[in-house]
């Protein structure tokens, strides 16, 4: 179904990754945040994980 249908990332929330657990807090198991880049300087500032895991 991932590969027929749009099940796309929904928002997304560019936090400093100091806060990310008191942020996480806010959340339910249900709708449990995760980390799918960073930003940084230099050349290439956006980084995505190689892999999301939609599981």
């Amino acid at each position: 179904m991932l590969k027929t249908f749009n099940c796309g990332v929904g928002f997304c929330l560019i936090v400093n990754p100091k806060n990310f657990k008191k942020i996480k807090s806010f959340f339910t198991k249900e709708y449990e945040p995760y980390i799918i880049g960073k930003i940084a300087s230099g050349k290439n500032k956006i980084k995505l994980n190689e892999k999301i895991n939609w599981s």
